[in-house]
């Protein structure tokens, strides 16, 4: 289903949560994606003496000399009962009350018509009138946070866009509070900061999120909603947002921190679903992109800069020229922050090093970006990219070392050193974590099309010298490094020559052996992955036996997730056999062999519930790869009846639903195996 289409257009509605809108248009938004927000708190209609408040106020509002004190109280007295709620239930009585509280902060007798009037009264000096005024733009603005705050998030989008949109010659959209002049100066008279009205549209922003990107969903994100009211009023409203924060940039609002500017932008485009809005919105926003790279600061132009990549980039979005265009400018733009970055390193120059080292951390995830949603385009470039990254993994060292003494220099205390030195091991692990993001992408693209072994030699040159240049100090940095080798998938592996596979089996076979259970439990994720390449187990069985020497002493670790990681290597050990030697016995593959992985397979399989599965998935492809050599063996006999008993109590007495297909799927391989269930059958019996 689409969400945002009418009702009148869809087929099924059982499975679905209605909202409404203040056109009182029905939509429909999937349940699957509110199971979340749901909490066990009911949510409530708008209570009666809101209501009540709710009348006084438009009518005070109405009158030709209405009373800003009046108003004010009818606003604190809302503001006490929407304070006694948990949940709002949205109805068209709050939609009203959005509205009045947007006229309370905008009408002009609130500056002007009725500062005469007041004026004149005994009992209403001018500075009480000007605090009254004052107080009830901050009340509206605070009930309007409140309510937000009440709101479920199926309902943020209702907010945002009553709190956006005007509705008639007499209502006022929120951001006219910034773009009417005369409005602007009243606020500054009264001492109100447009920040704090700005923050609002953040806030609001960042609610409707979860109804705004529901288009970018994977189950739809192919298909375009233009046509609902949805995409044409959602697209309305920011576009006129991004408008109005672009124009700001150039143009700064006296009394409005540009900072907050530069992060509602941000915020908005996060939200935005570019893929599914058919606007200008796009077209504005990369053309601002490219005229205001020097006026924007590095540390909120580079997360805008990822936000045109990541998850919002469509073959439509962007034509050739523009993506190649903007492609070039991003990649040179991050690649001359890391080569500055870089340069200050080795000169030796310490000063603001915390702030370089968080913009070239967002340089190198924009890299990332492109590596994981560009590859194909990004291919041309991702060589000198990763020779930077590369760079920067070699200094690694130097980055530490730097970070102490300008810590030291400044006299900073050994938190504030320790704070300063973690964010650029950061930097150290957001490259290793480009590098395998890379890994990934080429793979990938081998599977598809045809290898240029050019690239892939030099590709494969890069990635072979990073790993090994830093002598890992943290356990983060050794994931990271590990991570690259999981990254390989059999397509890359294929490509590499007998060197650099040997290079990769030693190293991650090191790492199993690391002191760390997070490190051993990450090369264990890796192992098992490398279990499954066809090409490096049908030729390298003292592979295998090297990674059964490994699983059988992690096995013994007091780390749960670490044995986990093993236990499913075991089982992708034992599916290999039974893929790629079924019946086969040799040299290292003997008797031997044989037992010491049922020994380590019953064991896994008699264990912990979280672990168990593996060990019947073991169980079963250990007996289908069983050579008939070993049918002579006396003990071959109580290992299959042990193994049909562990597995049979599971598939009959298990209350894991994973355990127990796995333990049916084990006894379907028992059984399959004609040698041995023929021998072996009339003295197996199950109770």
């Amino acid at each position: 289903m689409e969400p945002g289409v009418p009702l009148s257009s869809q087929s099924l509605i059982s499975d679905c949560v209605l909202t409404c809108n203040h056109q009182k248009q029905i939509y429909v938004i999937p349940a699957k994606r509110l199971e979340k927000s749901k909490t066990q708190t009911k949510e409530e209609p708008l209570p009666t003496t809101v209501e009540q408040r709710l009348i006084a106020l438009k009518e005070e509002l109405t009158k030709e000399n209405g009373s800003s004190l009046k108003i004010l109280q009818c606003l604190r007295d809302i503001k006490k009962n929407l304070l006694e709620l948990r949940n709002l239930l949205w109805d068209l009585s709050i939609h009203d009350l959005i509205l009045t509280l947007k006229n309370c902060m905008a009408l002009e007798y609130t500056f002007k018509t009725q500062i005469e009037h007041e004026n004149q009264s005994a009992t209403s000096p001018n500075v009480q009138l000007k605090v009254a005024r004052q107080d009830v733009i901050r009340l509206s603005t605070e009930n309007l946070e409140i309510i937000l705050s009440l709101l479920p998030p199926k309902n943020g989008y209702n907010f945002f866009e009553v709190l956006m949109s005007k509705f008639g010659p007499e209502s006022y959209s929120y951001l006219n509070m910034f773009q009417d002049s005369t409005l602007r100066k009243g606020y500054a008279s009264q001492g109100v900061k447009l920040d704090d009205l700005l923050q609002l549209v953040v806030t609001s922003i960042q609610k409707a999120k979860f109804s705004l990107l529901l288009g970018e969903t994977k189950a739809i994100a192919h298909r375009h909603i233009p046509f609902t009211s949805f995409a044409a009023t959602a697209g309305r409203l920011l576009d006129s947002i991004f408008v109005f924060l672009m124009d700001t940039i150039r143009n700064p609002i006296e009394g409005l921190d540009v900072i907050k500017v530069y992060e509602a932008l941000i915020e908005t485009a996060q939200a935005t679903p570019f893929k599914r809005l058919d606007t200008s919105i796009f077209e504005k926003l990369l053309h601002f992109v490219f005229t205001a790279a020097n006026q924007v600061p590095q540390e909120y132009f580079l997360p805008l800069l990822d936000v045109m990549v990541v998850g919002h980039w469509c073959d439509e979005t962007f034509n050739d020229r523009e993506r190649i265009e903007y492609k070039n400018f991003a990649v040179a733009y991050c690649n001359e922050i890391l080569q500055a970055w870089l340069s200050r390193l080795k000169k030796a120059e310490y000063e603001d090093l915390e702030m370089e080292t968080k913009i070239a951390a967002l340089a190198i995830a924009v890299l990332k970006s492109f590596a994981k949603h560009w590859f194909q385009d990004f291919l041309t470039d991702s060589l000198d990219c990763m020779g930077v990254v590369n760079e920067i993994l070699s200094v690694s060292d130097t980055i530490e070392i730097a970070s102490v003494r300008h810590g030291l220099a400044m006299k900073m205390s050994p938190k504030v050193i320790d704070s300063s030195l973690a964010k650029c091991i950061t930097v150290i692990v957001d490259g290793y974590t480009f590098i395998k993001i890379m890994t990934e992408s080429l793979g990938d693209f081998l599977k598809h099309n045809d290898p240029d072994l050019e690239y892939v030699d030099k590709f494969l040159r890069i990635w072979y010298q990073a790993p090994p240049n830093f002598a890992a100090k943290s356990i983060e940095v050794t994931c990271a490094v590990v991570d690259c080798f999981a990254a390989i998938n059999e397509s890359l592996f294929a490509q590499l020559d007998n060197c650099r596979r040997l290079f990769c089996i030693v190293s991650i076979l090191g790492y199993a052996r690391d002191q760390s259970d997070v490190i051993r439990t990450k090369a264990g994720r890796c192992i098992a992955h490398f279990l499954d390449f066809k090409s490096l187990v049908e030729i390298d069985q003292q592979f295998l036996m090297d990674c059964l020497d490994v699983i059988d002493q992690c096995l013994l670790s007091s780390d749960m997730n670490c044995r986990a990681t093993y236990s499913w290597a075991i089982g992708n050990l034992c599916d290999s056999l039974a893929k790629y030697y079924y019946n086969v016995c040799t040299r290292s593959l003997n008797w031997t062999t044989y037992t010491r992985i049922y020994r380590l397979s019953y064991r896994i399989a008699k264990g912990s519930i979280k672990i168990r599965y593996n060990g019947h998935r073991a169980l079963g492809a250990l007996v289908k790869w069983t050579p008939n050599e070993f049918m002579k063996e006396k003990e071959l006999r109580d290992h299959i009846h042990n193994i049909v008993m562990v597995v049979s109590d599971q598939v009959a007495q298990g209350l894991d639903s994973k355990a127990r297909w796995n333990a049916s799927h084990a006894l379907g391989n028992i059984v399959r195996k004609e040698e041995v269930w023929h021998e072996f059958h009339t003295d197996i019996s199950v109770n």
